[in-house]
């Protein structure tokens, strides 16, 4: 039997008129550069863990997520503070979650395609452990802060054949200036630029007053800075980690992230002597200086 045209579209197609509908594009190649960034294959294969998810690790990891890392282990045992969240990728939602769990879950939404784990656990229990999750990886990000780990971690380094690549990472107070090591040789150390303590030999900014705050009741200390001038550090960081994967930096790498001058200075601060020596054309700021890692501090202007 014949079937009159206007019929058979409704049962088809519904009685609704057609409509246009968008295509968007949501493959790795095309999120990561629509398709012309030279340097997504080596990302999209490399394995990168980051130790340390906090104002510093989850900024640089959510970085390198969003820079094409394919695979991304995120190792943390802290939770998530109420006054975390203002310099933290993770908001008020995932206060009392476990950093490292709460950003790997985040980063899993909002690029599906990176593989993902995490570890709530200390560095040093990890590099301890007969499995050695990091034997395989890439390259590690640490930002611990944390002597005793990244000691740990400087001896595990040193203790392999071939020696993963590290970036160590860190800030210092106000975010007035900020640090990035690339260590990937078993000639250089972390601990060739510290003192027996673990203080860096150089140190950009001096203080004439304390720089900590501490919160009510508890006591707790903190170091009060916020995500602008932190970004700078971050954004150093993230830059020395792809530049080891794509094999564009040096071990024994140093660079030094200098805020604006009047900025330290209206923070209490002023160049230390060893910043004024090294890189005597910085002093106004606002840039990033690149050096040696281990350097004599004595012989800082040869």
């Amino acid at each position: 039997s014949f079937v009159p045209e206007n019929v058979l579209h409704t049962r088809l197609f519904g009685g609704a008129p057609p409509d246009r509908n968008s295509i968007e594009r949501i493959d790795a190649a095309w999120i990561h550069g629509r398709g012309h960034d030279t340097r997504f294959r080596k990302l999209r294969d490399a394995t990168v863990a980051a130790l340390g998810c906090g104002s510093v690790g989850a900024p640089v990891a959510s970085t390198l997520a969003r820079a094409g890392v394919g695979k991304l282990l995120l190792v943390d045992e802290q939770t998530l503070k109420g006054g975390n969240v203002g310099r933290h990728t993770l908001g008020v939602g995932a206060i009392s979650e476990f950093k490292a769990m709460a950003l790997a879950r985040q980063i899993r939404a909002t690029l599906p395609h990176i593989d993902v784990t995490c570890h709530v656990s200390t560095v040093e229990e990890l590099l301890l452990h007969p499995d050695d999750p990091f034997a395989k990886v890439d390259l590690i990000v640490s930002v611990l802060g944390d002597w005793p780990a990244e000691s740990l971690l400087d001896e595990w380094q040193v203790s392999h054949d071939d020696p993963v690549p590290i970036v160590y990472g860190w800030t210092e107070p106000h975010a007035a200036a900020g640090h990035a090591i690339v260590i990937s040789s078993g000639e250089d150390r972390l601990r060739s630029g510290l003192d027996a303590y673990g203080t860096p030999n150089v140190i950009a900014v001096r203080w004439t007053d304390d720089t900590r705050r501490y919160e009510p009741a508890c006591g707790a200390a903190f170091d009060p800075y916020g995500p602008v001038e932190l970004g700078f550090v971050t954004s150093m960081i993230s830059q020395a980690a792809l530049d080891v994967i794509q094999g564009n930096v040096s071990s024994g790498t140093h660079r030094i992230w200098l805020a604006r001058r009047r900025f330290v200075e209206a923070a209490g601060g002023l160049w230390s002597d060893e910043i004024r020596a090294i890189a005597p054309q910085a002093l106004e700021g606002a840039t990033i200086i690149e050096r040696k890692w281990g350097r004599d501090t004595r012989n800082l202007a040869a």
